[in-house]
């Protein structure tokens, strides 16, 4: 096909992603009509490529990304193809950006990501996301954090208990829904069925009655 042509003829070498080069191949064009080909196969990164940010146009919110990639290949997404497999920021990285920004006078974190919930996967650390949690929770300045679209399977009973002992964690979880029928999700390769997604659900009403849920 000819995506595996495509793939072929990339080096098999250390690739980033390149976002952050992008400044850079600009300043090195020499001419407006002159083309720059920094395409390189995102199936062979394999780090976390940092773009800290020190602000946002918003004055108390701002968004950390520590995540990157998918494993999961959903039948219907393109997502792997194009994003690449999981990455993670460091847990040290993510604290330093959170900091700076509460030195800057954010009050609220929202950590963010392409699947936010496989996040520690790829590190070798044992860190995940209950780590990034506690670590940014522990920062003075900060008073609430947020999180991106989670994973019904990542609602586990010990996960909910741990991420209650957290203050400053927003009562608000986005669960991501495909599907009200198991069998659809089945055939779409999601990795829940229709009662565990219900069971997550359970879980938060439990630790937290006032919670808001969306999907």
């Amino acid at each position: 096909t000819f995506r595996e042509y495509l793939y072929r003829k990339v080096p098999q070498t250390h690739i980033r992603s390149r976002k952050s080069r992008l400044p850079e191949l600009l300043r090195g064009l020499k001419q407006e009509d002159e083309a720059v080909n920094a395409v390189c196969d995102v199936r062979s990164c394999r780090t976390f490529e940092e773009m800290p940010l020190s602000a946002h146009h918003e004055k108390t919110r701002a968004y950390i990304k520590i995540q990157d990639g998918c494993n999961n290949y959903c039948a219907y997404c393109i997502i792997p193809y194009l994003r690449g497999p999981v990455r993670s920021r460091s847990v040290a990285s993510v604290v330093q950006e959170a900091a700076r920004l509460a030195a800057a006078g954010y009050k609220e974190i929202v950590l963010n990501g392409i699947n936010l919930s496989s996040y520690g996967r790829d590190l070798k650390t044992g860190e995940n996301l209950l780590s990034v949690l506690r670590a940014v929770h522990a920062l003075p300045g900060i008073e609430r954090i947020r999180l991106g679209s989670l994973e019904p399977v990542v609602i586990t009973q010990e996960f909910v208990s741990a991420l209650s002992k957290l203050p400053k964690a927003c009562r608000h979880f986005h669960l991501s829904l495909q599907s009200g029928c198991s069998s659809v999700l089945a055939r779409m390769n999601r990795r829940y069925t229709t009662e565990e997604f219900y069971a997550a659900v359970e879980r938060l009403r439990a630790l937290y009655p006032d919670c808001a849920l969306s999907a």
